[in-house]
């Protein structure tokens, strides 16, 4: 019998790592799912950016503007919010979708809760999955190439969810955008991985 709920956030995730030096996530998530036949619930998979050295926040809102990407989502429509003193935040779906894109600008956020991060800059790509995609998510990392890091398969599906075409490059429409060369920067920022479901 299901008889309660763990749910572990930001503090939470930190404490189990240094509670644990020697496990990795990979083994949180299969003792759960294999060991206590738990059924997760949301798994979010993050990317940190400490310094926009490659991309920027005012990058990312120009290749949006200008509809310069491509999308996973049934839906190219995203949600621009926020202001330049407490942070801009960019997503696609909603906290009832099975999947949902937030970009956001970490320090901000912490400093509006009146946390210190030393940080001046932090741009956080966070790919939440809920439900069915949520299981399948762990699934998928549980079976995943053993060679491959965490941060590897996140940018994966970072790149799956999100391709932005490169501008000066543009040879087919609407239609078939999907097929223009993706922009050297973002291949950049996601160190050249493959795109992948």
């Amino acid at each position: 019998y299901r008889t309660c709920m763990i749910e572990l956030k930001g503090e939470g995730c930190r404490e189990w790592e240094n509670n644990n030096p020697d496990k990795s996530w990979l083994d949180f998530i299969e003792f759960f799912l294999v060991r206590l036949n738990a059924k997760p619930t949301r798994i979010d998979l993050t990317i940190d950016d400490y310094d926009g050295s490659i991309i920027n926040l005012p990058w990312l809102k120009l290749k949006f503007d200008t509809e310069n990407f491509i999308t996973s989502f049934e839906t190219k429509k995203y949600m621009l919010h926020g202001n330049e003193d407490s942070g801009w935040t960019i997503q696609f779906g909603n906290n009832k979708s099975i999947r949902e894109l937030v970009i956001y600008e970490k320090n901000k956020e912490q400093a509006k809760k009146g946390i210190s991060c030393n940080q001046d800059y932090w741009l956080r790509f966070e790919m939440r999955y809920r439900g069915d995609k949520a299981y399948d998510l762990a699934m998928n990392l549980l079976n995943m190439d053993k060679t491959k890091t965490l941060q590897e398969y996140a940018k994966e599906r970072l790149y799956y969810m999100l391709d932005f075409k490169d501008e000066n490059n543009i040879t087919y429409n609407r239609e078939h955008y999907n097929l223009n060369p993706t922009d050297v920067l973002w291949l950049e920022f996601l160190d050249n991985v493959e795109k992948t479901k």
